[in-house]
């Protein structure tokens, strides 16, 4: 389970990351946390 934590806790870093660089695509990003409530909620 903590494994699984990390994994969704470095893929949030790295959205959050991409979106300071100035890819300040709301939808995009909005979009990829549903995919990874998704994943991770399967997994959980």
């Amino acid at each position: 389970m903590q494994a699984v934590q990390q994994e969704q806790s470095a893929a949030m870093r790295k959205a959050f990351e991409d979106l300071r660089g100035g890819g300040g695509d709301r939808e995009a990003m909005r979009a990829k946390f549903e995919e990874m409530r998704k994943k991770f909620g399967k997994t959980i």
